[in-house]
């Protein structure tokens, strides 16, 4: 239920002790600013802090459970959480207020990525699905399928071209953001979507658990054994 921060110069210690949840924190996100980070717990709150103060500078209320993800936007004024109530929220840190109510996924969201143009927000979890928004319009762009079992993390290229996509089933997914879906083709788990690219099969042991673009043409993974 807490937050630390740690200094990493020799010798490592601990620097501060943020407190302010009651349960555990599931994810936490830094603002592109660096000024700011927000967590998101099981007690069905996200909250925004300050790195120089212990205490939470907002609460944000409206999910009924866990705030499983949280996800600055790239100009640092608005943050969104997914939960395990299934929807994603998108709060204005200025006042707090919900902004945006997105429904649409099946089961908990588990990860949430902004584009850095700042025009979509990409969401994945329980369900399986990657799903595109359309920040503007407060709609699905994009219903991407094509992996079998729950999507851990998400992660846009550099240009917002590609999202790369990576979960339990041990595969790393790369769609084409930008594509022209076909008006009609059957939905189905073993007919992935136009937009899919290509596919990465790590291990059939290991699942991706975090993926992040480095540059263009660099993607980094890591992810955990399955006992």
């Amino acid at each position: 239920s807490t937050v630390r921060l740690w200094s990493v110069t020799r010798p490592l210690q601990e620097v501060v002790i943020y407190k302010g949840h009651g349960w555990p924190v599931w994810d936490l996100d830094v603002s592109r600013c660096d000024s700011y980070f927000a967590t998101g717990s099981k007690d069905a709150t996200a909250k925004l802090w300050d790195f120089e103060r212990t205490y939470p500078l907002r609460m944000f209320v409206g999910h009924t459970m866990d705030v499983d993800s949280v996800s600055f936007h790239p100009n640092s004024t608005y943050v969104a959480t997914g939960s395990t109530d299934k929807t994603i929220r998108l709060w204005s840190i200025q006042d707090g207020r919900c902004v945006r109510l997105l429904n649409g996924h099946r089961g908990a969201v588990f990860s949430l990525c902004f584009a850095p143009d700042g025009n979509y927000l990409a969401s994945a979890g329980e369900d399986r699905r990657v799903k595109i928004w359309d920040l503007r319009k407060g709609a699905i762009l994009k219903d991407l399928r094509g992996h079998t079992d729950m999507v851990y993390c998400l992660s846009f290229s550099p240009d917002s071209q590609f999202i790369a996509s990576g979960g339990l089933d041990c595969k790393i997914h790369l769609w084409d953001a930008r594509a022209t879906s076909p008006e009609h083709q059957k939905e189905t788990y073993s007919n992935p979507s136009p937009e899919l690219k290509a596919q990465f099969h790590v291990s059939s042991m290991t699942n991706v658990q975090f993926l992040k673009y480095i540059s263009p043409s660099f993607l980094v993974a890591a992810g955990a054994q399955l006992s």
